[in-house]
């Protein structure tokens, strides 16, 4: 594991995450009174009384779409039955009604603010930064929603990766090979990973077929050894 790696899925997380907890404690701690959103209902409300609810309504179900999607472990919902399909399906359309929700609250909230001359004037730069970066957020989120899973046929699976990596994060036992296979090399003389090789074990113990796509140039109908010419066949088949 490199230095660099260390730093991006270890350090950075807990970082980030205990600047969150301690930041919003000392904040309440030193400027409990200086928590507001400056609102701006007695301008114009109107559109605030859509759009508001609209994009935070949005936001909460799309977060609580992505803790749900990263705490819950894939054993747990096929123990209930769920195939694999079924979830992505549900959770795709899940996710991208709530993130056409936000969307037009946002579209609204901004149009407010862009028209009404004096919501306009009590716009801040840290407010123009925050606008920005809900673009940037809100754009990536509904970006992967939609062509990533809900236009192909073959969406990235984060439950074997990002959710064993986040869920190692809070039990304080990182799993960085979860991101990056990279380290998880094959033993000498074969060429599937230990971790694809346990995970081929678990499905043939449930009783379900794994495929594999090797790439490998010219066509061989069969697998002779070299030395004593004899045939591999698989026993299950």
């Amino acid at each position: 594991m490199s230095a660099g790696e260390i730093f991006l899925w270890i350090i950075v997380p807990y970082v980030a995450m205990t600047t969150f907890v301690v930041g919003l404690w000392w904040r309440y701690r030193t400027d409990k009174f200086g928590w507001t959103s400056h609102s701006t209902q007695i301008f114009e409300s109107k559109i605030l009384g859509w759009a508001g609810p609209a994009f935070h309504y949005g936001a909460l179900a799309a977060i609580g779409g992505h803790v749900i999607g990263l705490m819950v472990p894939k054993s747990l919902t096929e123990a209930i039955g769920m195939s694999e399909s079924t979830y992505r399906w549900f959770s795709a359309i899940a996710g991208a009604v709530a993130g056409a929700v936000c969307v037009a609250g946002f579209v609204g909230l901004v149009y407010r603010r862009a028209t009404d001359p004096r919501v306009r004037r009590t716009t801040s730069r840290i407010d123009i930064a925050v606008y920005f970066l809900l673009v940037v957020l809100i754009g990536l989120g509904c970006l992967m929603t939609f062509a990533h899973n809900l236009l192909t046929t073959n969406p990235y699976d984060y439950r074997d990766s990002v959710s064993e990596w986040w869920r190692s994060l809070l039990t304080f036992q990182p799993d960085v090979e979860a991101i990056d296979l990279r380290h998880d090399q094959p033993e000498k003389g074969r060429f599937l990973s230990p971790r694809l090789v346990g995970a081929m074990q678990e499905t043939l113990q449930e009783n379900q077929q794994s495929l594999l796509f090797l790439n490998r140039r010219g066509y061989a109908p069969l697998t002779l050894c070299r030395t004593c010419g004899h045939r591999f066949q698989c026993p299950n088949c």
